[in-house]
């Protein structure tokens, strides 16, 4: 997968990507629950301008996935983040 500031040619933030790597010990980017066909804004969610690892359950008519998938729709990045 190729970074979105990559595929946007958003110039890197260097300076907080600096603080970053020296202040944690690990970062982890959680996959969707759900990938819906849209993003929470609206655009077609494609590979190449939101280049996403593959959901972590399907979509389904299952009632008692109601819940998720609705929150689906809002979801940006959940992450895992320790300090050093």
């Amino acid at each position: 997968l190729i970074p979105q500031y990559e595929t946007a040619k958003i110039r890197p933030n260097d300076i907080d990507s600096r603080m970053l790597k020296k202040n944690l010990d690990v970062y982890y980017e959680f996959p969707p629950v759900f990938k819906n066909s849209k993003t929470r804004w609206g655009d077609e969610w494609d590979d190449v301008t939101y280049p996403t690892s593959e959901p972590l359950l399907e979509q389904t008519d299952n009632s008692s996935h109601k819940l998720f998938i609705d929150e689906a729709a809002f979801y940006t990045w959940i992450c895992y983040a320790k300090l050093k």
